[in-house]
């Protein structure tokens, strides 16, 4: 597709010395849910990715616990399902429903997950912060629904990052500029890392906003300080 494309030919700017945030060699890896698979297990729920209805339902039986399951290539909170035990009467219509577009990503439920998440940005390594103030949202969920995305009804309301979120993103902080992954949105249950946003990271201006801070123009300070370093 127009994004596999797109990949490609950034790809090529690199190759000819264009400095490209993120690194699109990176996006290609990054790309689906299945990238957290590739962090320390302390760090993210225990979780499983698969085609095969059958593995996915030894994994959830093996939990013992509800799970979330929803589509590696997913966004916006579409085609996303909790599962309340690990063998429900409709979980077959679930599995199919989610792997029509290619893999599932079953993960198990954070209990602290019923009231939101917190997304936290994250630039060259460390977390984003202007003058004492980290740029956080939390994201809560519309009445009813478990999803704290945006777009599925869920509001943004001020976060503090504490400091178990901390240790987290100190934790992958290395791998994410190894991986050439400089701006990146990632959203926590808790201490645990549920979703890396890599494309578009989400939250700026609702931080911004919330926290009073010219956040943006931090990025952008980092951004030329990256550019000057290795130029």
């Amino acid at each position: 597709g127009s994004h596999e494309v797109g990949l490609h030919l950034l790809g090529g700017a690199v190759e000819r010395g264009t400095v490209v945030l993120n690194d699109p060699r990176s996006l290609q890896r990054a790309a689906t849910k299945a990238y957290l698979t590739e962090l320390p297990a302390e760090v993210v729920p225990p979780l499983i990715v698969s085609r095969s209805p059958e593995v996915i339902k030894e994994w959830l039986q093996a939990l013992g616990g509800p799970a979330v399951l929803k589509p590696v290539r997913g966004t916006r909170g579409q085609d996303v399902f909790i599962v309340e035990d690990h063998e429900p009467a409709n979980l077959s219509q679930i599995i199919d429903v989610i792997r029509r577009d290619g893999y599932v990503m079953a993960q198990a439920f954070v209990p602290e997950g019923r009231g939101g998440d917190v997304r936290v940005l994250v630039v060259d390594g460390e977390i984003l912060e202007v003058d004492g103030r980290a740029a956080a949202v939390a994201r809560i969920p519309a009445s009813g629904d478990f999803r704290s995305n945006i777009a599925a009804g869920g509001r943004p309301a001020v976060a503090e990052v504490d400091d178990d979120k901390r240790a987290s993103v100190a934790r992958i902080a290395d791998q994410l500029r190894s991986d050439g992954l400089f701006f990146v949105g990632i959203d926590f249950i808790a201490d645990q890392i549920i979703e890396l946003n890599v494309f578009s990271p989400g939250g700026l201006g609702n931080a911004s906003e919330q926290q009073d801070r010219d956040f943006a123009g931090q990025v952008v300070r980092a951004i030329e300080r990256y550019v000057a370093d290795v130029s």
